[in-house]
């Protein structure tokens, strides 16, 4: 396609119609060439396909193009019954100039034949990397050193040191330091380079330099420069990017933020983010934390929780799957069933006085599913349960529910330790077969 333009967006309907007058008369001559060559088949008139749309005459006119060969064969017929048809060149000659000339129309209406995808070089792309970023900010080490990069992030700390402004972006991947300095040839530690002594205005900064400036905590920043090792003097062993940094040549402010309601980085918010322990706050800030929950939720402890339950998802969803497991996804919309606690009803619009309960557990339906043949079930599903708050009790939850044909005692706990092995050792607990679990038998 050609470059999306203002111009060009108010010229494709000129181009449109133009195309499809021009596809519609290749249609016509297409026709009346067929006519000529003794056929007798009917055709659209071509004001009704113009009119249509630029595509169907398009495509009309490459199907008649396309059909030239059977009409000149009906012409043969035709001479049989005393018929003087046009001869076949010049059907055929009419046939390839409406197949250009439809070619032409669309060339026309779409700018031109779009060019060939560039061949892809070096690497396989990172299955994270996207139009704002390269790489996410915990992934560059010292073996990157002279990349140019992208990142992406929100600003965890800010610090100005006169002509350097140093940045900690942090992702979901970690934080990695991003140095911003003035032009070479500065040294008047005023920031902008032109050695007089005197601080400029932000105008009259460079451009990354004044960007980087103006970033406060939490916002959202991309920074375009090229990794480079710190010295070792500058090295933080506390982070795992911290042998490295990016020097920013761009930075760009996506979107700005209004002071934090409590702070996001605590005092080990940098350690944590990178794997380490983070607490989660006293218990008077709750209200404020769930309150603000999204805000809570870029805390690196809330994130390494989030990932081990996806990890131990995952680990036993594999484990499963290897052992015959296959999983089904039961209603949740169900009729209640005598169970340890209430239910929680939901009235049906479509069945007034009637209502549905919200499934405790999938009970009957994984019984169903071992009389009608499955043999080995499985699903991570959701259980309400209207009962008391406990420590081990909550009104909805998820559990790891599982139902196996033709088995004793031993067969069923051989299964639950397999998965709790697995489990345990993937989210980094021992007893497994490491970081992706351990495929049956699961040997501890």
């Amino acid at each position: 396609m050609g470059p999306t333009t203002p111009a060009a967006f108010a010229a494709a309907p000129v181009r449109l119609v133009a195309a499809a007058r021009v596809a519609a008369a290749a249609s016509a001559a297409v026709g009346s060439s067929a006519v000529a060559a003794g056929g007798r088949r009917r055709l659209t008139p071509p004001a009704a396909r113009a009119s249509s749309s630029f595509l169907g005459a398009a495509a009309a006119a490459a199907a008649a193009a396309a059909a030239a060969p059977r009409r000149r064969a009906a012409g043969g017929g035709a001479r049989s019954a005393g018929r003087t048809p046009a001869p076949p060149s010049a059907a055929a000659a009419a046939s390839g100039a409406a197949a250009a000339a439809a070619s032409a129309a669309v060339a026309a209406a779409t700018g031109g034949t779009p060019p060939a995808p560039p061949p892809v070089t070096g690497a396989t792309p990172r299955p994270t990397s996207t139009a704002l970023r390269t790489h996410t900010c915990g992934e560059l080490r010292v073996a990157d050193a002279g990349a140019t990069v992208t990142v992406a992030g929100w600003a965890h700390a800010v610090r100005d040191r006169g002509g350097v402004t140093f940045l900690l972006l942090r992702d979901r991947a970690g934080v990695i330091q991003v140095t911003v300095t003035p032009p070479a040839g500065g040294g008047d530690g005023d920031g902008d380079g032109d050695g007089d002594g005197v601080a400029a205005t932000d105008a009259a900064l460079p451009p990354a330099l004044a960007a980087a400036k103006d970033v406060r905590l939490e916002y959202v920043v991309t920074a375009s420069g090229t990794v480079a090792a710190r010295d070792a003097a500058a090295v933080n062993p506390s982070m795992a990017t911290g042998e490295v940094e990016v020097r920013a040549a761009a930075v760009t402010i996506l979107s700005r933020s209004a002071p934090m309601p409590f702070p996001i980085a605590t005092a080990a918010g940098v350690a944590a983010a990178d794997g380490g322990a983070e607490a989660d706050g006293g218990a008077e800030e709750d209200p404020l934390r769930l309150k603000h929950r999204y805000l809570d939720l870029r805390r690196a402890g809330l994130q390494a929780r989030l990932r081990a339950r996806h990890t131990a998802t995952l680990a036993a969803r594999r484990y499963l799957d290897a052992s015959a497991f296959i999983e089904v996804e039961t209603p949740a919309l169900t009729r209640a069933t005598p169970e340890g606690a209430r239910d929680y009803l939901v009235p049906s619009r479509v069945h007034p006085g009637c209502v549905y309960a919200l499934p405790q557990s999938p009970q009957l339906y994984k019984q169903l599913l071992m009389v009608g043949g499955m043999d080995r079930y499985f699903q991570v599903t959701r259980c309400f349960r209207d009962e008391d708050l406990r420590a081990d009790r909550q009104p909805e939850f998820t559990q790891l529910d599982m139902e196996l044909s033709f088995v004793r005692r031993e067969d069923v706990m051989a299964a639950v330790e397999g998965v709790a092995r697995t489990i345990v050792g993937a989210i980094g607990g021992g007893g497994g077969g490491g970081r992706g679990g351990c495929s049956p038998p699961c040997q501890s």
